[in-house]
């Protein structure tokens, strides 16, 4: 396997409630310096395509939709695309790419899958890995947010007032494995802490 990216990774992940708290939390972020941001939305795509135009409207060009093969490099955010099977992982020269695999999950598998996107930056990126859970009904996110503890990242999630729905978030810090809980822009402010580290570790 090729080595890590030169570069960190924040994965985000929303459901119910999600759109004004990844807003909020890439408002406060800003172009990710020296990182990728991976940003999985659960929607239906043909409502993800406006959610994504909004988004570079309000916050800039930086925020932009994922081209599946195509390589990621940092500085962005990208949003994941709403149909099939979410594959993060290197190519032959060791840059990060989000693949798709094709047709749409099956149900009851949310898309785009969260728990997908998170397992495959912690394959990817390893302890520069970020996961961010933020508002949610269900679990998705649970198994990803576990991946990346477990391969030495950071694990984030948006707290209970600010959250429309506390299922996603609240499922990950039950588990006891989330470094900070509380409001998007809070959550921001970890993150930008935690790329800063990145860079001195990497420096």
């Amino acid at each position: 396997m090729s080595s890590r990216p030169p570069f960190a990774a924040i994965g985000v992940a929303a459901s119910t409630g999600g759109p004004g708290a990844v807003e909020r939390f890439l408002r406060a972020l800003g172009p990710p310096r020296g990182a990728v941001v991976l940003v999985a939305q659960h929607m239906r795509p043909e409502v993800l395509e406006g959610f994504v135009r909004r988004l570079g409207r309000r916050l800039g060009p930086w925020v932009v939709p994922a081209q599946p093969g195509r390589p990621l490099p940092s500085g962005r955010a990208w949003i994941v695309p709403a149909h099939g099977l979410v594959r993060v992982a290197q190519d032959a020269v060791g840059r990060p790419r989000l693949w798709i695999d094709p047709g749409r999950p099956p149900a009851p598998r949310p898309a785009p899958s969260a728990d997908d996107l998170l397992t495959g930056l912690a394959r990817v990126f390893g302890a520069r890995t970020q996961a961010v859970v933020l508002s949610g009904m269900g679990r998705d996110g649970w198994l990803g947010a576990h991946a990346v503890a477990r391969a030495g990242g950071h694990v984030l999630t948006q707290d209970a007032t600010s959250s429309v729905a506390w299922g996603m978030p609240g499922s990950v810090t039950a588990a006891g494995i989330a470094a900070a809980c509380g409001p998007p822009e809070a959550l921001a402010g970890h993150a930008i802490r935690f790329l800063a580290a990145a860079r001195d570790r990497a420096a």
